[in-house]
């Protein structure tokens, strides 16, 4: 991913919390020479100082036979919006878009015990149900579950190598920066690129004074 300097991630903190917050993923790979893509929630994990994303597919997806021992791609899309040169009180501006993305490169690992992809499916459910009343559970009839089991591929990816680009404006004039945040602010719909765009400008805005 191109990412220039002033766009770089240097908040390892905030790339976890922001993978966790959008773990609707897109996982890329290549698959007879082209790329293959599967849309899908993947959980971060922390493993001895290491990050691992957990997920599964279905059986029935190609993509997990295409996974070998080539690198696969994860991508996380964070807050992100249309940036309106009215935004910005300089002159000569023109449109842009405004975004957080992830990429996390790693190897699959295939789960192949029946108990360990349950307990992934577990895992999942756990995460996703969150604490809201009534939450569901992993509550089956045996053999329904087994069946339910054996039709996905769980998985998980060692993360070898993250790139992380934050493009919030970083590169304006202060006074830009200010009118861009009192832009997004007015914006219901910007909220969380707003919360965003203000962490990530705050220490920059702290050095200039």
């Amino acid at each position: 991913m191109y990412v220039p300097t002033h766009f770089q991630a240097d908040d390892d903190a905030l790339v976890d919390e922001l993978i966790d917050a959008n773990s609707f993923a897109t996982l890329v790979s290549q698959r007879g020479g082209e790329p293959f893509a599967t849309h899908l929630p993947l959980l971060r994990e922390r493993r001895d100082g290491r990050t691992v994303l957990v997920g599964h597919l279905a059986r029935a997806n190609p993509h997990w036979r295409a996974f070998g021992d080539a690198t696969v791609m994860a991508i996380f899309q964070g807050p992100h919006g249309y940036v309106s040169p009215r935004y910005y009180v300089s002159p000569n501006l023109v449109p842009t878009w405004n975004y957080a993305a992830i990429h996390c490169y790693g190897r699959v690992r295939i789960v192949d015990d029946a108990a360990q992809a349950r307990a992934i499916l577990a895992k999942m459910v756990e995460r996703y149900e969150g604490d809201r009343a009534g939450r569901w559970t992993m509550s089956l009839d045996p053999d329904f579950e087994a069946k339910l089991v054996a039709a996905i591929v769980a998985f998980e990816i060692d993360v070898e190598r993250v790139e992380a680009k934050f493009k919030l404006s970083q590169n304006r004039a202060p006074a830009d920066r200010r009118s861009l945040l009192a832009a997004l602010d007015a914006d219901a719909g910007a909220a969380e690129l707003a919360a965003l765009t203000r962490r990530v400008l705050a220490p920059t805005d702290e050095r200039n004074g």
